[in-house]
């Protein structure tokens, strides 16, 4: 089930963030992430987020779309052993998002060595944009136009 997010919600949704950066080297946490997520100015913007639960209510999965009035974005958080089923129903929910607000297309960006890059290209999302982020830590900033 897919639910509206909570404040009680936030420590867990860091939890599964940081699960879902264990495939690197370097342990990272994912409080930045949060950070910018929780402070939003939805006053300059669309923010729209639901967190995914399991049958005993915990967290196992975040979706998010944010919008500055001109472009938008897609998160898509869960523990990487759960993206083949999981990351089918969060991105499954990003997209029925995206479709209900007309966007005319979405940026996805993650860790070079995330399988979500994988995950997006099979689903049609082409790079724009590499960066390095932190030392050692390469991003990628991938886009897909919507019908």
């Amino acid at each position: 089930m897919f639910r509206e997010i909570e404040e009680a919600d936030w420590p867990a949704i860091l939890e599964v963030a940081n699960a879902s950066f264990e495939f690197l080297p370097q342990r990272i946490t994912q409080e930045e992430w949060l950070h910018h997520r929780r402070n939003f100015d939805t006053e300059r913007g669309l923010q729209i987020h639901r967190v995914k639960v399991d049958d005993a209510g915990r967290i196992v999965g975040y979706v998010g779309v944010e919008s500055d009035g001109q472009r938008y974005r897609m998160f898509m958080v869960t523990a990487n052993p759960d993206l083949p089923t999981l990351g089918t129903l969060l991105y499954e929910r990003a997209m029925a998002i995206l479709e209900e607000q007309g966007a005319p297309g979405v940026a996805l960006t993650e860790c070079i060595d995330d399988p979500l890059i994988a995950f997006g290209r099979e689903r049609g999302f082409v790079e724009v944009r590499r960066f390095e982020w932190k030392p050692g830590i390469e991003i990628i900033t991938m886009y897909k136009s919507l019908p």
